[in-house]
């Protein structure tokens, strides 16, 4: 009815609060893993601080903790040495926590394909989210071999306690948020609490998360 889609669309409006992320280690950590898959070079602490949104002593304690996969360059710049393994291995292990994951299953019994999401959300022209997982994957590796494509995911920019997921109603309003891990989801949203969410925007108009945020996906 038109009172239970009004009721629905404040209560998205009023926002969904997230639950407390995670250290602000994990986005340096993921902003260094970014720049050594593309290969840009090092930065500055200060770049860091102001990309992740933290304080300079955060970033030194995160620089410290990475231990020797930090290699630090001239003009106090600093880099990834190599990809660090056991410290990407301890943020997929969080990656839920971290990103606020928040996921829905379609209980119309014909979900849509994600292809179709995809597209409606493009419609909306929203800045502050970007698609991720499989199709974001593929449009960084237009070769990858990937079968099927079970969800969407998507990554929105919060920089708040609160995240406004009225959105999902104009995707498809049979999509509610899951009750139990096990059951099939149909779309996943993640989200990033820095200032810089590193979104690439395509010339259809799509915003792309970044490849790091794809591959946690």
């Amino acid at each position: 009815s038109k009172i239970k889609r009004l009721v629905q669309h404040e209560l998205g409006r009023a926002g969904t609060r997230l639950p407390r992320r995670g250290g602000a280690h994990y986005e340096i950590l993921k902003l260094l893993i970014h720049n050594w898959m593309l290969n840009r070079g090092p930065m500055t602490s200060d770049a860091l601080a102001k990309a992740a949104g933290c304080s300079y002593p955060t970033v030194a304690a995160a620089l410290r903790g990475l231990g020797r996969a930090i290699a630090r360059r001239s003009y106090r710049k600093v880099e990834l040495a190599y990809f660090p393994k056991d410290e990407w291995a301890a943020l997929v292990a969080v990656s839920d926590r971290v990103r606020s994951t928040t996921r829905f299953s379609d209980r119309s019994g014909q979900p849509r394909p994600p292809e179709s999401l995809q597209r409606r959300l493009r419609s909306l022209g929203r800045s502050d989210v970007a698609v991720g997982g499989v199709l974001g994957a593929k449009h960084y590796v237009p070769d990858l071999d990937i079968v099927g494509l079970p969800r969407l995911d998507l990554t929105v920019q919060s920089r708040d306690a609160r995240a406004d997921l009225s959105f999902v109603e104009r995707l498809d309003p049979a999509l509610r948020p899951a009750e139990d891990r096990d059951e099939a989801v149909a779309l996943a949203v993640h989200f990033v609490h820095r200032p810089e969410p590193l979104f690439v925007r395509a010339p259809d108009k799509t915003f792309w998360a970044d490849p790091v945020e794809c591959l946690l996906d």
